[in-house]
């Protein structure tokens, strides 16, 4: 009792050594007080002698084998001696005993993340976050374990949570907008893309994922910024050169496109798809000469292959996909014939897909009466409108087409979102037979007193 005593004054004075030295004396003369050899291990675990310490919690499982006190305590000692497959193994055992016990859920993550087993120590690690939610530190180390492991939606959680804080660290958020990124989240993503942006202007992914994301859904002027901030990062960024020059022309600047392709080409010269491009866009700006020298009043007769020289020119800005220049030649063609349905048409399919939305709604108007049994030529303005997503002139077109033939099936492939066509319509029926919808919608009654046929076909108001 009197070694005792002592051994724990002496421990309590910071005088190790000799507390030591008492406890062992202790235990040689009575080797079975359990209480007294904790006491001597706890003792080496503070001083971190970690392979004396081993030898007495050893003695301490042996003579107490389901004490939880005592196999934690190994398996930390293992853990700090790098015995890790032991200290997992005395974790694990732990665990089963108390599966609530934090010091034993730590104990496994770590052992676990020591051996690469991550995808094993992951639901222990979420049980110990749920245990302690305020912990921020825990969950930013579950949230990048999940996304190491692939698991991006159960990581997207964690990360959302993490980046509410604007001050969150930089490879926090970075992944965070990755993980929107991979989930297909693209909105959501461009916010933290833009936050990213903000911390660190020069980040490239953020910039090449913005310049893609604002002009897919359809802010080119955003898109520009980026781009415009990834060819500023040098003559190296030589991909960046055929982003804007595919920008420049699709807004129809194809100075400014053969000024990025050819940048691009100075050091590709045998990319055949740019090559191509270049050549695309110097046969359009020729012809666009062509077409600035040839807009006058002519007649048929007066040059008779004026006529299939223009329609040649339209089959071949079409193919380009430059529909806006096709417009001032069909409106040559009907000078010659102002009735010809398939020019009208062509014309109203043409305003449609650059979105001149006066003229597309007169030419529907005037086409209600000059195409009035022409289905085919209405299934085409329909396709047209659903891909360029003109929803409230859609179900006059398809009214339409259901008045022409209610048996057409057209209509369950256009789910839309007006009401229009009729209160009772649903993707996948039929117009009701006693629907007499037609094209007349107050949208285009607005201006069809303002035009005639050869107001459209002049252009004289767009």
């Amino acid at each position: 009792k009197a070694l005792w005593d002592n051994a724990r004054e002496k421990a309590l004075q910071g005088n190790f050594d000799a507390a030591l030295e008492e406890y062992r004396s202790l235990l040689t003369a009575k080797s079975d007080l359990g209480e007294a050899r904790w006491e001597l291990a706890r003792l080496l675990m503070y001083l971190k002698r970690w392979n004396e310490a081993d030898d007495s919690l050893e003695l301490l499982n042996e003579s107490e084998p389901e004490n939880l006190l005592y196999i934690t305590a190994l398996g930390k000692v293992m853990w700090e001696m790098g015995q890790y497959e032991r200290a997992v193994a005395l974790f694990k055992k732990a665990y089963e005993k108390d599966p609530s016990d934090v010091t034993t859920l730590a104990g496994l993550v770590e052992g676990l993340t020591k051996l690469n087993k991550k995808t094993e120590a992951l639901p222990y690690l979420e049980q110990l976050t749920l245990r302690e939610p305020m912990n921020r530190g825990m969950r930013r180390y579950l949230a990048l374990l999940l996304y190491e492991t692939g698991n991006y939606e159960k990581a997207r959680a964690h990360f959302t949570i993490l980046s509410r804080n604007e001050n969150v660290e930089f490879d926090v958020l970075l992944k965070t907008a990755k993980t929107y990124e991979l989930l297909g989240r693209d909105k959501e993503a461009s916010s933290y893309w833009e936050r990213v942006v903000a911390r660190e202007p020069d980040n490239m992914e953020a910039h090449v994922f913005l310049a893609q994301y604002y002009e897919k859904v359809g802010q080119l002027d955003r898109s520009l910024t980026h781009l415009q901030a990834i060819a500023a990062q040098g003559p190296g960024n030589f991909a960046s050169y055929v982003r804007l020059g595919e920008f420049y022309e699709k807004t129809g600047d194809y100075k400014k496109a053969l000024s990025y392709y050819e940048k691009y080409l100075g050091e590709y010269p045998d990319d055949k798809t740019v090559n191509q491009r270049v050549a695309s866009i110097r046969s359009v700006m020729e012809k666009k000469t062509e077409i600035q020298a040839s807009r006058r009043p002519y007649s048929p007769a007066e040059e008779p292959g004026l006529i299939a020289k223009l329609q040649k020119t339209i089959d071949s800005l079409t193919a380009a996909g430059h529909y806006k220049d096709t417009i001032p030649l069909y409106r040559q063609l009907l000078q010659a014939n102002p009735e010809d349905r398939e020019l009208l048409t062509a014309l109203a399919n043409g305003l449609i897909a650059i979105r001149e939305k006066e003229g597309r709604d007169a030419m529907l108007e005037y086409l209600t009466d000059v195409l009035s049994d022409n289905t085919a030529a209405y299934r085409s303005i329909a396709d047209l409108l659903r891909q360029i997503g003109g929803e409230e002139e859609l179900p006059a077109v398809l009214g339409r087409i259901h008045e022409l033939d209610p048996a057409d099936n057209l209509l369950p492939s256009f789910p839309t979102r007006t009401a229009g066509i009729s209160d009772a319509w649903r993707p996948g029926q039929h117009l009701p037979k006693n629907s007499t919808f037609r094209l007349t919608g107050s949208k285009i009654m607005r201006h069809c007193s303002s035009y005639s046929p050869a107001a459209m076909i002049s252009g004289s108001r767009l």
